[in-house]
């Protein structure tokens, strides 16, 4: 804390000072993040990120070209999360890095989900697994072109199929989404 600017005669009681944060506090919240006390580094608050409000801020468009609407809004999403606070390496370690990047993953996977799932119970039934699968796959081509230089991109990327694909294994409904990110994951020789 700055304790004055003599140069300007300013000075600062510190007896009057207080500070609201406890010391033993490990992290604190702030606007949906997460500051580490120790370190300084930033993550999402995803405790706080509940399903229900996952499911009230997602919107399915059903006129038009699906595949489309459902590709930007993936693309505006995971773009909207991956700012510098978060993925920055002169602001976060590589492990908290990583770290944000499943967080980010995650929460973008659910909101696929849950349009997919949307789409699914519509009266027109306007699913279409390949077309799901082919928005996962063009948003990964997004998302590597945002991973700084200095992270492996193919950690990254391993993270980001292995995500969306714990995500959508949990219903029947998506096997062969969940086949072909296993293929697409094999075809980048992610995985052995």
């Amino acid at each position: 804390m700055v304790t004055g600017l003599t140069d300007y005669g300013i000075t600062v009681n510190e007896e009057k000072c207080l500070s609201n944060l406890e010391n033993d506090m490990d992290e604190f919240p702030w606007l949906g993040y997460l500051f580490n006390t120790r370190n300084l580094n930033v993550h999402l608050d995803l405790a706080n990120a509940a399903y229900s409000d996952l499911v009230s801020t997602v919107t399915v468009d059903y006129v038009g070209n699906i595949e489309k609407t459902l590709l930007n809004s993936q693309a505006r999403n995971i773009k909207i999360k991956m700012n510098n606070m978060l993925i920055h390496t002169d602001l976060n370690t590589i492990r908290a890095i990583s770290r944000n990047f499943k967080d980010i993953f995650y929460l973008s996977a659910r909101r696929l989900e849950i349009q997919t799932s949307k789409l699914y119970k519509s009266p027109r039934r306007f699913f279409n697994p390949q077309l799901i699968l082919n928005t996962i796959i063009k948003t990964a081509n997004v998302v590597e072109k945002s991973i700084p230089k200095t992270l492996k991109k193919e950690k990254v990327m391993i993270n980001y199929f292995v995500i969306y694909w714990m995500v959508f294994r949990k219903k029947q409904l998506y096997k062969e989404i969940c086949d072909g990110l296993e293929w697409e994951i094999r075809g980048r020789k992610l995985v052995e």
